[in-house]
């Protein structure tokens, strides 16, 4: 799915860069007029009972639509492969490889399936004017004693990088996650060398916890790791 074309809102209904989040029923109000083409250009997905999986981001001009935010579980399959394929092969970041992880498109359906299935999880997608740009997933922990907790994991394109799609996918994680009962904590790895995505993740309220030596093993180089956490629901 592609948004194809920009669209406009009256600048005086929203704040600079205000996430627009169309579940809430007074912004499906003032945004009706433009609504209406959204609707046309989606498909009429935004009419569906899916239509609170989608938020919308305006750029600071707070005029143009810039970004959207979907439900991966409801995107096409080989779309959202397509986009994983290309965030792999264009990082070696990932303690993983793309072989090793989504060997194929059988593999990641299987996955996907096995991900939605489980209570709590989120797959978010980022998506530009131009295409897909990111994405974002929360995977609760399976053992019931550590159920409260889930394991995230995102990419975005490099030509997306440095433009605010990763802050924008991980404050909606963030908020979908907060709303899930059995969720309190949320984890996630990170290499000591990257430190542009460690400014992203404490700038969004993730703290370091840990530091694992040697913790990933490339072409014969070492390279640390960070546990990272953080807390989504008060604990007394």
């Amino acid at each position: 799915m592609t948004l194809r074309r920009a669209f406009y809102v009256p600048s005086a209904d929203f704040a600079p860069g205000q996430i627009i989040d169309l579940s809430r029923e007074q912004t499906r109000s003032t945004l009706h007029p433009f609504r209406g083409a959204f609707t046309k250009t989606l498909g009429g997905k935004l009419a569906s009972s899916s239509l609170s999986s989608y938020c919308l981001a305006l750029d600071p001009a707070c005029t143009r639509l810039t970004m959207l935010i979907v439900n991966g579980f409801d995107e096409p399959l080989a779309d959202t492969y397509d986009l994983i394929c290309s965030i792999y092969h264009s990082s070696d970041d990932f303690a993983a490889s793309l072989a090793e992880v989504f060997p194929d498109l059988s593999a990641y359906a299987h996955y996907l399936e096995e991900l939605q299935n489980r209570p709590g999880s989120v797959f978010l997608i980022a998506q530009q004017a131009a295409g897909l740009a990111g994405y974002l997933m929360l995977k609760p922990r399976p053992i019931e004693r550590l159920s409260h907790g889930a394991d995230l994991n995102m990419g975005i394109l490099p030509s997306y990088r440095g433009l605010g799609v990763g802050q924008r996918l991980l404050e909606r994680a963030c908020s979908i996650a907060s709303h899930e009962e059995r969720l309190e904590i949320l984890y996630l790895m990170v290499r000591a060398d990257n430190l542009g995505a460690m400014r992203l993740y404490e700038k969004t309220g993730f703290v370091q916890q840990a530091r694992l030596n040697h913790d990933t093993k490339i072409d014969g180089k070492y390279f640390d790791g960070i546990l990272m956490s953080k807390d989504i629901k008060q604990f007394e």
